[in-house]
C-alpha cells in the first residue's frame, strides 16, 4: 500500500444488496482538522436517493455518524457537491433534484443543517445570494 494512501472506509454502515451509494464529494475543514464526506445514498428507499453526510477526522476515524442532508421522500436528490468556509467554519452543500433544479443547504461543523435553499430552478437565472 502506498504510504500516502490510507485504506478504504466504509461510511455508510448500513448498504445493502438492494441499497447503493455512490457520487461522493469532500471538503476539508481547517479549524477542526476533519473532512465532511457526502454522497447519493438509496438506503431508505428504493425509488428516491438522499443525500448523506459523515464527517471524518484527518487520521480517517469516523467522527459520529451519518446524518441525513437532503430527503423530502418525494424526489431522488442527486450529484452532491461540498465546499468549506473557514471564515464561518461551516460547509455548503449542494445537489440536483431532477435535471435542472439545484439546491443547498448550510450545514455547520456540529453536522446541523439549515433550510434547503433553492438555487436555480432552470427557468431563469438566479440573482439571490446565499
Amino acid at each position: 500500500m502506498d504510504p500516502l494512501i490510507g485504506s478504504q472506509l466504509r461510511l455508510d454502515g448500513k448498504a445493502t444488496q438492494a441499497s447503493f451509494q455512490r457520487h461522493t464529494a469532500a471538503a476539508y475543514n481547517s479549524v477542526d482538522n476533519e473532512y465532511l464526506m457526502v454522497w447519493e445514498d438509496g438506503r431508505d428507499s428504493k425509488k428516491y436517493t438522499r443525500i448523506y453526510g459523515q464527517f471524518v477526522a484527518a487520521d480517517g476515524m469516523l467522527v459520529g455518524n451519518n446524518f441525513t442532508i437532503a430527503s423530502n421522500g418525494f424526489l431522488p436528490y442527486a450529484a452532491p457537491d461540498v465546499a468549506y468556509n473557514p471564515d464561518a467554519n461551516n460547509y455548503l452543500v449542494t445537489w440536483t433534484t431532477n435535471l435542472s433544479t439545484l439546491m443547498a443547504r448550510v450545514v455547520s461543523a456540529s453536522g446541523s443543517g439549515g433550510p434547503e435553499l433553492l438555487v436555480s430552478d432552470g427557468s431563469t437565472p438566479t440573482t439571490s445570494r446565499l
